[in-house]
């Protein structure tokens, strides 16, 4: 219990008491009227011992199962606690960029960053007011929810940065939170695969959606804003 070091002084004086206590009885053993034979003196000194060190040991098993189940819930927490904090990374990433995030964690409060050159690209759903307007609520959304993974994939493929969405409207950058010379020609990739998703999405659903894309190239200022 109390560590291997610390047990040492407590085994030695255990061992002397037992060679004293052993000592002694057959001292007195051979001093009773009628003489107890050696070997029942033997039997229950033995006994004697068997039995102190049964209870000890009995209770140090107690106290060690005890402390592996103990660990074994901790070791659980932990478990269950990294899978909270890897889902809470992952919620955070989907907001912001990694360097930020990790910025962010690290205390700063105050992030605001000037960039001498990147690219823009804004995107939005060709007649969407009108659609909204005379479709399910749930079917709209999950047509941005199919629309928006596909440029999500896009987006993660290429190395870029989804800054957000609002409504049927995407917002992706090329050359922040990390400086890149490609920017325009990725950011420009990525929109003629937008363009190749939207006709793949129309081909399985039978529709004919279409996609409006706006790409400037030029310096920003980008900051966090708010809490």
């Amino acid at each position: 219990v109390l560590g291997a070091r610390a047990s040492m002084p407590w085994f030695i004086a255990h061992v002397s008491l037992l060679l004293m206590s052993g000592y002694i009885d057959y001292q007195l053993a051979d001093h009773l009227s009628p003489a107890v034979p050696a070997r029942t003196s033997a039997v229950f000194f033995l006994l004697n011992f068997l039995g102190t060190s049964a209870i000890a040991y009995f209770l140090l098993r107690y106290a060690a199962t005890q402390k592996e189940r103990y660990e074994s819930a901790l070791l659980e927490s932990n478990r269950l606690l990294q899978i909270e904090q890897d889902r809470s990374e992952r919620l955070l990433l989907n907001i912001l960029p990694r360097p930020i995030a990790d910025r962010l964690k690290g205390g700063e409060r105050t992030i605001a960053e000037s960039y001498q050159s990147v690219t823009v690209l804004f995107a939005d759903l060709v007649g969407f007011t009108n659609l909204s307007s005379r479709t399910d609520a749930a079917e709209i959304v999950n047509m941005l929810n199919q629309i928006f993974t596909k440029f999500d994939q896009l987006v993660e493929r290429h190395g870029l940065e989804k800054i957000k969405t609002i409504g049927d409207s995407y917002m992706v950058v090329g050359g922040l939170p990390v400086a890149r010379p490609d920017h325009p020609r990725i950011v420009a990739q990525m929109a003629l695969e937008m363009m190749s998703a939207i006709s793949g999405i129309n081909q399985e659903t039978n529709t004919d959606r279409a996609i409006r894309i706006g790409i400037n190239t030029g310096p920003v200022v980008a900051g966090i804003i708010g809490k």
